[in-house]
Parts: C-alpha cells; structure tokens; sequence
C-alpha cells in the first residue's frame, strides 16, 4: 500500500516540475535559516569556550553590574541581556582594581579600560576600533602571545607605547610589521611596539574583536580620557589556581564591602563565565531562529495551498479512483504524502545549502559557524513537520470528495 502511494505521490510530483520546485523553495529557505543560525550560534559557543580554555581554567573575572543569578543547583537561571554585549550596568573604578591587588592570594591583575576615539596617521584615520587601556599582564591572563615586537612593561607605563590588533596594523598602516611606526590618539601620540597575534572573535566577551583593538598603558588610558575611560573588567589569577574558589569568594567579598554591601557587581570564573555565555547566545539564536522558523511556516502554508489547488484539479481523478474501488484511506495517505515529500525533499535540499552557506561563511567571513548533526536534524525535522501538520486539510478534503460530484466536476 505504502510503495504504490508513495510511486503514484512521486510520479504526480515529477509531472508538475516548475509547481513542485517553486512550493518547495519555501521550505528550502527556512531549512537553510533555522540550520545557518543554530551553526552561527554553536561556532560563537566554541569560540568562547576555546577562549576560556586557553587562558586556563583559575582566570577569575570582575564585571560591573549583576549580570546573572544562579539557582538552588548552582545553574544561570537569569541573565541581563546587556551581558550579551561584554558590559554590565556602569564601570568599575581604581577603588575597585585597588581592592582586587589587595585581597589576599591574588597573583597576577590586569584592567581592561575601553577608551572611545580614532587612531590617526599622517595621512589616515582608522574609526573602526577602540582603544584599551590595560598592563603588563594582561597577555599572560588571557593566554595570547605578541606575534612581532613585544607587549609594554611597568617600567614603562609612562612611554607612550600601543599594542595593535593584526587588523588595525592592515588597515591603518597596510603592513604585516609597522614596529616604529607613529599614530595619534586623542591628540597624543603614541609609537607602535607590538603586534598580537591573530585574535579569535569574541575574546573578551560576545561582540568583542580584538583584532580591532589597540592597547596602551592603562594609567595613559586615564590620562587621555581626562578620566572618563570605561573600566569595564578586572582580569585576576590566583597565585596557586587550587585556591580559585577560595580566592574568588573573598575578591567578592571585599568588594560588596567596598561597594556598601550592594551587589551591583560580579566575579566569576571560567565555568560560570562559559555558563553565562552560552546562556546569552542560547537566548540570542532562540530569538533569531524563532524569526527564521517563520519561513518555514510561510513554506507550510505554501504547500497547503498547492496541494489544496491540487485536490480541485485533480477532482475528476478522485472520482474516477473512488469508482473504481479507492477507499478514503487511500486517497487521504497518497495526498498526504505528497505533502510530506514535498517538505521532506525540500529540507534535503535546505541543509545541503546550510552546509555550503557555512562553508562560504567560514571563508569570506570572520564568523565561525559549527554546524552540527544535531541543528541539521533540527532543521529537517521540522520541515518535515511543516509537510505533516499542512499536508492535512488537503488530504482530508480530497479524501472527503462524494465520487458522483467529482466525476461529474468539470474545470
């Protein structure tokens, strides 16, 4: 019964090439969306978590605001959706970076001050990144290395020294090596002695690239803000990483103390940070995807409506099928099946887009897309579904036909 429903459903499919290729064509773009999406969503998780592991699991990190709060199991069961961005509600201050070198077992300290402003040569200015005002531990904390010259030393906050990103050296000095080579920040200038190697995206936090960043003494930073810079993250390890836990409850501590008992701040660690990030992307691709699922919908509607257009063309062939013996179920499983076809072949050909979509991604782009079996079984799936859930009026109708009426339709 099935094989000789699912030839009769493929044959009807085949005759009608350019109305079968153009009800799918919806189905297909909402396969490609939800799969694209998922994938974008997965690659920024891993790049996250290869971020966290890189700079080694006792990196403890200080934030302004209160981005999360966890549940009776230790779980992120809220998270602010500024978060998403890399910033709290307002900034830390010197009080703050003062109170996390004092607290007791704190090894290495390193501020990250965001600092607005345009890097400016002789003749260019670069308005596409942002200046950081940081220390001299600051690559050792996140576990990048300089890939030519070196990174500024405590003795040498007063020299008017700037790490740039691979980016900012290609685009502001169209050169691999501008060690020497001048620039001006906020009316001051500053001479290049270093570049880092090749950021992944999202280092610091969601949206952030490096690559984009040039980095000077923290206490210049101040100095050319007149103050106004935006110390938006303390980077701390403790002196032995088995004392993490107990390293962190203390930095929180005294700084909720410092703070007049608010929690208007956070410290957390490598798994709360990795928990916190993936809930922020998490919520961020669920209201992307939510959106791309719409064409998925628009394609279920598609689809009905065709097979509905079927049913009335093809009146006659029910009636003729139903004298000759066809049952309702027959007729309900061959129409409904050809709906199903129709999603399912269109879902094939949606994730065989998806996987070339990706591809094209990873080459012509900076995003990282992971696509995953698990966001393509998604995607087929639910085309599927879209074939199952609006394949049924049509099915029933036809199946519905009185054989006298039909044969007696005339188009």
């Amino acid at each position: 019964m099935f094989g000789s429903n699912f030839k009769m459903a493929w044959s009807m499919l085949r005759s009608a090439k350019w109305r079968t290729a153009i009800t799918m064509l919806g189905v297909i773009i909402g396969v490609v969306s939800v799969a694209t999406i998922l994938s974008l969503g997965n690659g920024v998780k891993k790049q996250v978590s290869s971020h966290l592991n890189k700079a080694g699991p006792d990196l403890i990190t200080v934030r302004p605001g209160n981005p999360f709060q966890l549940d009776k199991n230790g779980q992120v069961s809220r998270i602010d959706s500024s978060y998403s961005y890399g910033f709290g509600a307002g900034s830390l201050s010197d009080k703050d970076l003062k109170a996390v070198r004092g607290t007791t077992n704190v090894g290495q300290v390193a501020p990250i001050n965001f600092v607005s402003g345009s890097a400016k040569t002789e003749n260019k200015e670069y308005l596409g990144g942002f200046i950081i005002g940081t220390e001299e531990n600051f690559p050792s904390l996140i576990g990048h290395k300089i890939d030519y010259g070196s990174f500024f030393k405590s003795d040498e906050y007063t020299l008017n020294t700037a790490i740039i990103g691979q980016t900012v050296a290609s685009q502001l000095f169209e050169s691999d090596i501008p060690l020497g080579r001048g620039l001006s920040l906020r009316g001051q200038n500053f001479v290049v002695g270093g570049v880092f190697e090749q950021f992944e995206p999202n280092t610091l936090a969601i949206g952030v690239d490096l690559n984009k960043a040039i980095f000077i003494p923290y206490s210049l930073s101040q100095e050319i803000s007149a103050g106004r810079g935006q110390l938006a993250q303390i980077l701390a390890k403790p002196i032995n990483p088995t004392q993490l836990g107990e390293v962190s409850a203390k930095l929180k501590d005294n700084l909720t103390k410092l703070h007049a008992g608010q929690s208007d701040l956070i410290v957390f660690n490598k798994n709360e940070s990795l928990a916190v990030s993936s809930r922020a992307v998490n919520s961020a691709t669920q209201l992307v995807g939510g959106v791309a699922a719409l064409a998925l919908l628009a394609g279920g509607i598609g689809i009905m409506n065709i097979m509905l257009l079927s049913v009335t063309e093809r009146t006659r062939e029910i009636g003729i099928r139903k004298a000759v013996g066809a049952t309702n179920r027959q007729l309900l499983g061959q129409f409904w099946l050809e709906s199903i076809i129709l999603s399912f072949t269109g879902g094939v050909l949606g994730i065989l887009i998806s996987v070339l979509a990706v591809y094209l991604l990873r080459i012509f782009t900076d995003l990282k897309p992971v696509i995953s079996l698990g966001s393509l079984s998604i995607a087929c799936l639910s085309a599927v579904a879209v074939g199952i859930v609006f394949g049924v009026l049509p099915a029933v109708k036809a199946a519905r036909k009185d054989p006298i009426d039909a044969l007696r339709y005339d188009l």
